[in-house]
């Protein structure tokens, strides 16, 4: 089955609902559906441009070792120069960017670990470590609690997407 453009999409996005997609789209590649080349590098090139440096951080900071090796940067809901609120980024958006990075990377055939964009995400993510709270501002509309569950979802469906065993 190919899929066919039909008609032009808003200009930005919201990462939340993007990376949902993504998992969509990993289902239709799994099923046989020819996702268009240049359709994916489009969204690939989206989650670079929503990539984020961390407040206070080093914009140039550079993590020691292995897939982690890349300046710390991570996401939250736009891109940084639309982004109302101009905070850091969560934990949650940057682990659900790492699973999107990683199913645009599968039907390219493509391996993710080398990409600078998702290098960084996961050095930001080791660099703000931690399985015992939610990293990030905590000034979402729900409670802590499901902002840090919403967190621990994404980190396992990286985690298994990208086939890392180990962050931070």
């Amino acid at each position: 089955i190919v899929v066919k453009k039909m008609k032009e999409g808003p200009k930005q996005g919201d990462n939340s609902n993007s990376q949902y997609a993504m998992l969509g789209l990993r289902a239709c590649a799994d099923a046989g559906v020819v996702l268009p080349r240049d359709v994916l590098q489009l969204a690939r090139k989206s989650w670079a441009e929503t990539q984020h440096p961390a407040a206070g951080e080093d914009k140039n900071a550079v993590a020691t070792g292995g897939i982690a090796a890349g300046p710390p940067r991570g996401w939250c809901y736009s891109r940084p120069d639309v982004c109302a609120k101009e905070h850091r980024p969560y934990g949650s958006m940057s682990a659900g960017a790492l699973g999107a990075l990683a199913i645009l990377h599968y039907p390219l055939d493509s391996d993710v670990k080398l990409d600078p964009v998702a290098r960084g995400g996961v050095a930001w993510l080791s660099a703000n470590w931690t399985v015992t709270e939610h990293p990030g501002p905590q000034e979402f509309d729900v409670s802590p609690k499901e902002e840090y569950y919403y967190y621990l979802y994404a980190l396992e469906r990286l985690g298994m997407l990208m086939g890392i065993e180990k962050i931070g």
